[in-house]
């Protein structure tokens, strides 16, 4: 079989743009490289020469000893670089030195990440999920892609660049909260509880009918965005095969449930919606050839229709 430099299987009906790009073959689509290679990613993660620090201290045992092995670190990527090729692996992943990449005899491709929702969240520390309605998230988006991204936008071995990692969109082992009922629990001037007060009215015709699905204190759509606490009136399982199943056969059993989750599942995706319009447009700008998006692939099921805008999605 033929391959390019990248290790991509050549298919003659697929042309090389000099970067990587996403592109439709007989049905499926393809990883294409720069040189038009079918490419199938298979990386690692934080192949780094400074991992993890003894706590308390700037001791890094890995680093101390690769240091001692190899003497250098630019040797120490090379060794590395041929070693990752040897055992068939073509991409340098996430948390990586990137110049590992470029290192060794056989050329590797990176796909790190930019971390753009997860870094507006740490400017509000009471926010578990960004606020995607809060203006000042797509400003900063667009200022932490030019800022992380732009340097990238030449570089013939960047795979993709992805969002994001593990947001928290839904139930899973960090809690059981909704993101509906998180961004309802922000405080009452943030613009995304806002958002998710108005997506409910919207839907109902009035509020003894919300009230009827999500049993709350609140006796009025104004009061609603003054209590301090809303409590889900239902607890769903974590997203997944199995409890998928058992959410269906549980709302079927009791409407009140079943409008309960149509609920949480309508807000995600006009969240989700959102979230990507404003990374996937920012990234863009900042001249990045494709974008991956990563986050929780049990959870992708549930708002697959908001998931046409990245490149490529990694599950």
């Amino acid at each position: 079989m033929r391959r390019t430099k990248w290790g991509g299987l050549i298919d003659d009906g697929l042309r090389g743009s000099g970067f990587f790009r996403v592109a439709e073959r007989d049905g499926v689509f393809w990883l294409v490289d720069p040189g038009g290679g079918r490419f199938l990613s298979k990386g690692v993660d934080t192949v780094r020469f400074d991992q993890d620090r003894i706590g308390g201290t700037e001791r890094v045992p890995y680093a101390e000893a690769c240091r001692t092995k190899y003497g250098s670190l630019q040797i120490w990527r090379t060794v590395v670089s041929d070693r990752l090729a040897s055992w068939k692996f073509n991409t340098v992943g996430c948390w990586s030195d990137e110049l590992v990449a470029s290192a060794g005899s056989q050329l590797l491709a990176t796909a790190p990440t930019a971390e753009l929702g997860a870094s507006f969240r740490l400017h509000r520390r009471e926010q578990v999920f960004p606020d995607v309605f809060d203006p000042e998230f797509s400003a900063h988006i667009r200022a932490s892609a030019d800022q992380r991204c732009r340097h990238r936008r030449n570089d013939p071995g960047l795979l993709g660049t992805f969002i994001d990692n593990e947001l928290y969109w839904s139930p899973d082992w960090r809690g059981a909260d909704e993101l509906l009922t998180l961004f309802l629990n922000l405080p009452s001037h943030r613009p995304g509880r806002v958002a998710a007060i108005s997506g409910l009215q919207a839907h109902y015709r009035d509020f003894a009918q919300f009230n009827a699905v999500w049993r709350t204190q609140a006796r009025s759509w104004e009061e609603l965005g003054r209590i301090e606490h809303v409590v889900a009136p239902f607890v769903r399982l974590r997203p997944g095969v199995l409890n998928d199943a058992l959410e269906t056969k549980a709302n079927l059993a009791d409407p009140a449930r079943e409008a309960f989750s149509a609920d949480c599942d309508a807000f995600v995706a006009v969240v989700a919606d959102r979230y990507f319009e404003l990374c996937v447009s920012a990234i863009k700008t900042a001249a990045i050839p494709i974008i991956s998006c990563s986050d929780h692939g049990s959870a992708i099921s549930r708002w697959q229709a908001s998931l046409q805008r990245p490149a490529a999605i990694s599950m």
